[in-house]
Parts: C-alpha cells; sequence; structure tokens
C-alpha cells in the first residue's frame, strides 16, 4: 500500500475498520480510599524510604507480561512522603472502604444507568513499576452496563465502571532507580471504560467531554491533572493498543489519526517481510569509531562503553519507512531499546551517514557484519551490559514484525504521536485482596444528582444562552444560577459577560496577570456593584483592573445619571464651543460624563445638539 493510499484510508475510517473505545480515569474529592488521610495533593517530603518489588503470580498462577517486563529492569524505588501515614508506605494494612468515595461512584453509575453490584469487593492488581509501594494496586468494579447517548442518538455502552486508588506522582527517572511522591497515592479515582463502539476520532472527542461533563456533577476534583483518558484504537489487521495520556481533548481526533497511520503502516511492512530468518550474533565495532565525529558514540568510547553492531535481513529500507509523523519503524525498535535496556536508542543503515558517522564508517560496519542486498543492521552504544540487553531487546521487536500490530501500552507525546511504554496486562495480574472486607451496596444512600448536562440544558433553556455558552458557565462559574437570583437588577448577559469576558479582555488590553479565583472576586464586586447603580460597560475594564490592584474604588464616581441630566451636560459643552468638531465635543463630552453613561448615548444626544 502506497503513501497516497494510506493516507486516503485513513480519512476513511469505516473502510479500515477504526474502532475506539475511552476510559476515563476521575479524581475524587473525598479523603483516601483506604486510609483516614486528606487527599490534599501537596508536595510532601518529609520522609524518604527506598523499596525494590518483586513479580509475583496472580490469582490464576500466571505471571503477567506487563509485570514481568517491569521485573526485567531490575530498577528500585525511592519514595517522599509526609511520614505520618503508615498505610501509604504500605507498612500499615488498608482501612475500609471510604464511603464517600464510594457513594459517589455509585452516583455516576446512576447517572449512566449503570447496573450496580450487589457487593462490591476488591481485587488487587499487580503493577510493579514502583507506582504502588505495594506492589498493586487495588481496584473493585460498581457497576456493571451503564451507557451514553451522542448528539446523533448512538449509544455507546460502559460494561464497567470502577472505583480504584490513583498511583503515587513519578518526580524523576534514572537507569538504576526511580523517585516518587507519595501525596497522590490512594487517592479516589472513578474509572469508566466503555466498549469500542466509536469509529470517527470526532466522536472519541465529544464522547469524552460528555462522560467528563458528567463526572463533574459529582464531588470530584478539579484541575490539571485530576482527570486523564486513555484510548484503545484499533483497525482491521492490526490489535488493540491502549494509548494513555490523552490529556487535551483537542488533542484526541490527532492521536487517533496519526495511530490510524501506524498500524496501517505496520500491517503492511508485515505484509513485506512475511517471515524472519534467524538473528546472527551481534559484532562489537567499537573499534571501527575510534575516531569518530559523532558525540553519542564518542562519548560512549569515552565512558568505557562499546559499540555493538547486529545485522537484519530484509529491512533494507524498511528500518527508514514512515509510520507516523517524524517517526520511522527504526523508531519502534529504539522505543524497546530505552524500554528494556535503558539506553538512548538506536542507529540503523537506513538513516546513515548522519549523526557524524562518516560513510567510510558505514561501509566498515557493513563489512564486518556482511551485510549483503538487501541487509540493514543496527547499531547500540553505552555501557556493555545494557548494550548486550538493547541488542535483546531490539531483536524481540524485529521478531514480531511479521505479526503487524502488537498489544501493547503506548503514551503520547506533545505533538499527538505515540512511544512503546510496556506490553498489554491482562488477566493473570488479579487476584483478590485479603485485606478489606466487600461492601454491601443495598445501605448506602445516594442523594438524587442533577448532571451538569441536564444544568446545561436548563441554562439554555431558561437564559438564552448557546451550548458553548453554558457550558463554560458550568465549568468556571457554577453557583451560576444563585448570583442570578441574588442580583435582580442586573440584566442576565450582562453577568455572563463580568464573569465570563470581562476577565479575560482586562488580561489582553491591561497586561493584568491574575488568578481565575482573583478574577471572580472582582466579577462578583463589580456585580453587586451594577445591582445596586447603573454603570457603563465601557468602564468596567477599567473599574476591574483597579480591583484586581488592590486600588480602592469610589463606586459614586461610577455612578449613572439619567438622559435629561445627560443631555444638559451635552448642551452646555456645544454651547462652550460651538464651533469644534463633532468628535472634539465627543471627547470633552466624555471627559465630563466617563463611566456615568454609555459612550454611545452620548454621541447619540450629541449629534442630536449639535445639529441645533
Amino acid at each position: 500500500m502506497g503513501r497516497e493510499n494510506r493516507v486516503k484510508d485513513i480519512a476513511d475510517y469505516s473502510r479500515v475498520g477504526l474502532k475506539v473505545g475511552i476510559e476515563i480515569h476521575q479524581q475524587l474529592n473525598t479523603g483516601k480510599l483506604f486510609c483516614g488521610c486528606s487527599s490534599d495533593m501537596a508536595d510532601k517530603r518529609g520522609f524518604r524510604a527506598e523499596r525494590m518489588l518483586r513479580v509475583t503470580a496472580g490469582e490464576s498462577g500466571r505471571t503477567d507480561k506487563a509485570a514481568l517486563f517491569e521485573h526485567e529492569r531490575s530498577k528500585s524505588f525511592v519514595y517522599y512522603a509526609s511520614g505520618s501515614c503508615l498505610v501509604e508506605l504500605d507498612e500499615e494494612p488498608p482501612h475500609g472502604i471510604n464511603t464517600d468515595a464510594l457513594r459517589t461512584a455509585l452516583q455516576f453509575a446512576s447517572l449512566v444507568k449503570g447496573r450496580i453490584v450487589d457487593e462490591v469487593r476488591v481485587m488487587r492488581k499487580i503493577v510493579i513499576d514502583g507506582s504502588n509501594t505495594s506492589g498493586f494496586q487495588r481496584t473493585m468494579v460498581v457497576a456493571l452496563n451503564g451507557s451514553v447517548r451522542t448528539e446523533k442518538g448512538k449509544t455507546i455502552t460502559i460494561p464497567t465502571i470502577c472505583l480504584e486508588e490513583d498511583a503515587a506522582k513519578i518526580i524523576a527517572r534514572g537507569s538504576a532507580y526511580d523517585e516518587y511522591e507519595l501525596s497522590r497515592l490512594g487517592v479516589p479515582l472513578i474509572e469508566v471504560a466503555t466498549d469500542p463502539l466509536m469509529s470517527d476520532p470526532h466522536e472519541v472527542g465529544e464522547v469524552a467531554l460528555h462522560l467528563g461533563t458528567l463526572l463533574r456533577s459529582l464531588n470530584v476534583k478539579r484541575g490539571l491533572g485530576t482527570i486523564r483518558q486513555d484510548l484503545n484504537v484499533s483497525v482491521k489487521g492490526g490489535s488493540r493498543v491502549e494509548i494513555k495520556g490523552a490529556q487535551d481533548l483537542r488533542l484526541i481526533p490527532r492521536i487517533i489519526e496519526y495511530e490510524v497511520e501506524r498500524q496501517l503502516s505496520l500491517v503492511d511492512i508485515a505484509k513485506r517481510i512475511k517471515t524472519i530468518s534467524s538473528f546472527d550474533g551481534s559484532e562489537d565495532v567499537t573499534d571501527v569509531f575510534v575516531s569518530t565525529e559523532s558525540s553519542v558514540l564518542k562519548s560512549a568510547i569515552r565512558s568505557k562503553g562499546v559499540v555493538l553492531a547486529l545485522k537484519v535481513r530484509g529491512f533494507r529500507g524498511l528500518l527508514g519507512r514512515r509510520i507516523q509523523p517524524g517517526r520511522r519503524l527504526g523508531s519502534e525498535i529504539s522505543d524497546y531499546v530505552k524500554a528494556y535496556a535503558g539506553l538512548g536508542g538506536i542507529f540503523h543503515s537506513d538513516e546513515l551517514p548522519a549523526y557524524g558517522i562518516s560513510d567510510k564508517e558505514v561501509k566498515r560496519v557493513k563489512n564486518i557484519l556482511g551485510c549483503r542486498g538487501d541487509d540493514a543492521f543496527i547499531m547500540v552504544a553505552g555501557e556493555r551490559q545494557r548494550c548486550v540487553r538493547g541488542i535483546e531487546a531490539a531483536i524481540m521487536r524485529m521478531r514480531d514484525v511479521p505479526l503487524g500490530v502488537l498489544k501493547e501500552v503506548r503514551k503520547v507525546k506533545k505533538d499527538g504521536t505515540t512511544v512503546f511504554l510496556r506490553p498489554m496486562p491482562g488477566s493473570a495480574r488479579m487476584y483478590p485482596e485479603t485485606d478489606i472486607l466487600p461492601v454491601k451496596t443495598a445501605g448506602i444512600v445516594l442523594e438524587d444528582v442533577e448532571s451538569l448536562v441536564e444544568r446545561q440544558k436548563k441554562l439554555q433553556k431558561s437564559y438564552g444562552f448557546s451550548k458553548e455558552e453554558a457550558a463554560l458557565i458550568l465549568r468556571r462559574l457554577p453557583e451560576f444560577g444563585e448570583i442570578v437570583s441574588s442580583h435582580r437588577n442586573v440584566p442576565v448577559k450582562l453577568i455572563f459577560h463580568v464573569f465570563m469576558v470581562l476577565p479575560k479582555e482586562v488580561r489582553k488590553r491591561f497586561k493584568v496577570a491574575f488568578s481565575e479565583e482573583e478574577g471572580k472576586k472582582a466579577s462578583l464586586r463589580i456585580v453587586d456593584a451594577l445591582n445596586e447603580m447603573n454603570i457603563a460597560r465601557e468602564v468596567l475594564p477599567e473599574i476591574m483592573t483597579s480591583l484586581i490592584r488592590g486600588k480602592n474604588v469610589r463606586w459614586a464616581d461610577f455612578k449613572g445619571i439619567k438622559e435629561d441630566d445627560v443631555r444638559r451636560e451635552i448642551r452646555a459643552v456645544v454651547r462652550g464651543s460651538p464651533d469644534a468638531p463633532l468628535n472634539a465635543l465627543m471627547g470633552v463630552a466624555m471627559k465630563r460624563l466617563r463611566g456615568k453613561v454609555a459612550g454611545s448615548v452620548v454621541m447619540r444626544i450629541l449629534k442630536e445638539e449639535y445639529k441645533k
């Protein structure tokens, strides 16, 4: 399949059999899930602990592939905590399930018409990447078979709704150990997983927004990082790939488009390769580069490292084949080398000579390896043991090229492309939690919850707001209805302007920096004043700027006057300079009436008096 045909197929998602499901993880604004600690995620580093985690078999007796991948990296982990909670450090058994968190999860299940389970049982999910001090994440199913409908009337089913604990926050990654901070560990998460029923990238963004809006109807945390989206993507002939870190809803269509291109490219490459013959052993080619101009190779050799090269039969021209913008098949192999061996990546013959590596050095490597015809080669550089591991990882990935798309977990980059993160975990990592008793749901009282979707429709119907305006109000000013009720003398649209538009105007026009909360407080003071007196809209930016800067505002200076008084002032201006042009008179009039009346009213009356 040529590049032109592939692009055409990407645009026709039904033709390529695109299937997308979405997983959403929303932090709850309750205490932590299994201890009495606050879920405030302030950075606390008063205590330091170091651990190593071991892989164990799940309930089935099998070892999970993703857990084994982490185990083989042989890393240790450093944890920073306040030192006050032994549950966080896994030095004390978990307490019972946080009832407030469980109630919130059940409320969400009700919003999507899920079938709430009779009894909630906690399971352990083996995770030994260091993000959990215990070596597993606790999770529980709270409801099954929910659903939402898209704007076009399509039903998207939600097979499971879970409540689980969030992971520790990564601070730094190193070759020997990773560092984590524990304030986030144990914060409750609602996990919502849809079936892979979406076949258009923009539809996925719509469903994610709808689910996020429903979640924000509840007692959840707000702000960056409090809600996370993962995507499950596959095409015809491909495999399900989980993409983590789709934070920006606007980026979701691009992420899916790039993943479709990647999977179609890998399927096409697999057809070309079909089978791979056995690999010869790698060769130490360090001597070839003793005088190299490559800064990477030079640095590795100076650090007493080595350069190993491997011949790859039948891959000439394929390692450099584009699979995503800025990424080639060689990038896929490089990802494995980085993940499994902790090296910086690979060099491959389709991209050489480059990076300071000369044509002469490339020819010498090919000669040493015995490359002929369609043969290609890859190289790694660094500490010998890591290089050996890197070659093994590269061979492992290249052996799977004839399989096309691998089931794996990938991480989103800022440009929407993705990189390999770890193998796809499976059911082998699950086993029951023995420290926490099951909870029957029948005894939990659920208050009625009006979803944000319903409240958004009410705003549109009651006040004539557009869908976008209503969504903005609910996102930034949930108490809008109460403000309207307590400020009957202020038009609803003016209240919207003061809270939603004015802060943005002040930031842009007056170059004033202030937080959303500071803007909200200033807006409320302005609306309070508008409820008592008439103030021209033209001076509201000036008033807000003064409030933000902490200046004393003399509200009486801005109190509006009646039209008869305005006309009297304008007559005096015209009589004082009868021969002055209209624009000059307007300037004088506005100076005298500034803040007391709208400029449009001043101009209208001035034109009337100017003609007399």
